[in-house]
């Protein structure tokens, strides 16, 4: 009898401990940026259509929170000001969320509201080249300190899209200050993703995905990178440049080869 007992208590303190184990072993989706990464649309059909939530439910073994920020920069993300966390900024809150977490996964997108000023009155070069200057500096220094505090997590970044492109429909001076768009996003997503490699980040191809370059290829009378951000933003329609479900689901597309 006395043995009976002594195995039926010590089976009891097995499954007693087992719960708290499985809970503390959750891994975790810690999703990082602006408002592309909360997910904001102009005219939302349905809640939860951002490419994070999109993400989020292709991998349900992870436990997603989102820390994204609104109208948040390099600058902000480093630095707060946008903003409120307990912490002080966004890049703070997710240090003190890695360190008492198991954080497998992070997404990261960030930079465009850097360079949104730059052409609100045609292109400006110093100040692309001052925006550019930081984005490098801080985008560096943010994933140096996120691969510091998670050193096996899966990190991704994305490059960024042109939503200057729908100056197209405006005419010939729209069409040639959207070409003139072009090299510029080129040159800045250059910088982007130097800054995400140093840190062993990947690289979700955004760029690509919105077919940014393709001024040739005609779709329903309209070039194909033109057309993109048209269908995928509601740039062209409402004046917002945040995607569309489509949209979202193209950028959600670009990160999943990368975080599975």
């Amino acid at each position: 009898m006395t043995r009976l007992l002594a195995t039926a208590a010590a089976i009891a303190l097995s499954l007693v401990t087992a719960v708290p184990a499985q809970a503390h072993d959750k891994q975790h989706f810690l999703a990082l940026g602006d408002s592309i990464a909360t997910g904001r649309q102009a005219v939302p059909v349905t809640p939860n259509q951002g490419y994070v939530a999109q993400l989020a439910r292709k991998l349900p073994n992870l436990q997603l929170t989102n820390l994204a920020c609104d109208g948040e920069t390099t600058t902000t993300m480093r630095d707060g000001g946008t903003c409120a966390y307990p912490e002080g900024n966004q890049l703070d809150a997710a240090l003190k969320f890695i360190k008492h977490n198991k954080v497998q996964l992070i997404t990261i997108t960030v930079a465009g509201n850097d360079i949104a000023p730059c052409g609100m009155q045609g292109i400006d070069p110093a100040c692309i080249q001052q925006a550019t200057a930081t984005i490098d500096a801080n985008l560096k220094h943010i994933t140096a300190k996120l691969r510091k505090a998670a050193p096996k997590a899966t990190i991704v970044g994305m490059t960024l899209y042109d939503p200057f492109l729908a100056a197209w429909l405006t005419g010939p001076d729209g069409q040639e200050f959207a070409r003139q768009s072009i090299p510029v996003t080129q040159a800045i997503n250059d910088v982007v993703e130097s800054a995400y490699q140093s840190s062993r980040v990947k690289v979700a191809d955004v760029e690509g995905a919105f077919a940014t370059t393709d001024l040739t290829t005609i779709v329903d009378g309209l070039p194909l990178a033109v057309a993109r951000i048209c269908q995928w933003t509601t740039t062209c329609t409402a004046g917002d440049i945040h995607p569309t479900t489509e949209g979202y689901t193209a950028i959600k597309k670009a990160y999943l080869p990368l975080v599975r």
